[in-house]
């Protein structure tokens, strides 16, 4: 069942319309570029991508769609991730919870095919009121280099919210709840930007925790080169500098961090 805030098709695409919608049952939930669009795996018309109605046809085709995207060198890399893939939310829409999924489809390609994300972050604050920052390494996708949140990540179609931004917070800082004194959510909002990998799609949900006075973060996955913990008034320098990754800035505010 659809809740209020699933739109339906011809509604939410007027910010990228030099992209073409991709539906599922009547549903928008992507949308690409014309010659990412030639390498569908089946005929289309109307410059409108219709997913398969059955199931797992919807989401064998997605599979293919991605592999061949592969093979043409348009994805930046194959994670052997599934994303889940669900109508795009009308724009600024509050969102309470994670959207029915439609189907699956391969990580790598969520980008190129305009699969609206969801990214999981924990603001983490030290007692006495610094931030804890988390450098993003130089191989990244997306922001390479630049200072990020405490810990954060794309939402497997595995996952819920709690459990999404805990992984990633072992993952990317080796943390559990057990080292905070206060784990909160902080609500979420809608991004939509063009990168380097494609097009961003994304509701960026935000989580606060402090962390108990003897915990020191540190990196498992490798996708972190730093941590440091900073003043509110570095933070600031930071982001005035553009040395801050922009859902970070996001998540901050959601936080309260910053204005």
């Amino acid at each position: 069942t659809m809740t209020p805030s699933m739109t339906p098709l011809l509604t939410t695409l007027t910010h990228i319309t030099e992209r073409l919608p991709i539906q599922a049952l009547g549903y928008t939930v992507g949308s690409v570029l014309p010659h990412d669009a030639a390498l569908y795996p089946q005929p289309f018309y109307d410059n409108c991508i219709d997913l398969p109605v059955d199931l797992d046809e919807r989401n064998t085709v997605l599979a293919q769609w991605a592999q061949a995207l592969y093979r043409a060198g348009r994805l930046n890399m194959w994670r052997n991730e599934l994303l889940s893939v669900a109508p795009l939310p009308a724009m600024n829409v509050i969102l309470h919870d994670l959207p029915p999924a439609l189907a699956e489809v391969e990580r790598a390609a969520v980008r190129v095919l305009g699969i609206f994300t969801h990214a999981v972050h924990l603001v983490g604050e030290s007692t006495d009121g610094k931030i804890w920052l988390q450098q993003r390494a130089l191989n990244k996708a997306t922001d390479p280099g630049l200072w990020d949140s405490l810990a954060g990540g794309l939402l497997s179609s595995s996952d819920t919210l709690k459990a999404g931004v805990l992984r990633e917070t072992y993952e990317e800082a080796g943390l559990t709840i057990a080292d905070f004194s206060h784990f909160s959510a902080c609500g979420m909002v809608q991004e939509y930007r063009n990168t380097s990998d494609g097009y961003i799609a994304q509701a960026v949900w935000a989580h606060r925790a402090v962390l108990l006075p003897e915990v020191t973060p540190r990196n498992l996955d490798g996708e972190v080169i730093r941590f440091a913990c900073v003043t509110r008034l570095e933070l600031q320098h930071y982001i005035a500098e553009k040395q801050v990754s922009y859902e970070a800035i996001l998540a901050f505010k959601l936080a309260g961090i910053i204005a």
